[in-house]
């Protein structure tokens, strides 16, 4: 199912914060542990995007 335009700006606004913080690379570590977590609800959350967006960044210019 395609993302909404609200869905797309929200995932936009954590990558860029998470991206413009200070502890960027404990954020991105606990969203790993949360995405990755074999237990987690699937709810609704768009952190699996937010996630994939973050580590094709880190592949571009990492």
């Amino acid at each position: 199912m395609p993302l909404t335009e609200a869905e797309k700006d929200c995932i936009v606004e954590k990558v860029t914060a998470i991206l413009r913080a200070p502890d960027k690379k404990a954020r991105i570590a606990a969203l790993r542990d949360e995405v990755l977590d074999p237990g987690r609800d699937d709810g609704e959350s768009l952190d699996d995007a937010v996630y994939a967006v973050l580590q094709a960044i880190e592949e571009l210019y990492g």
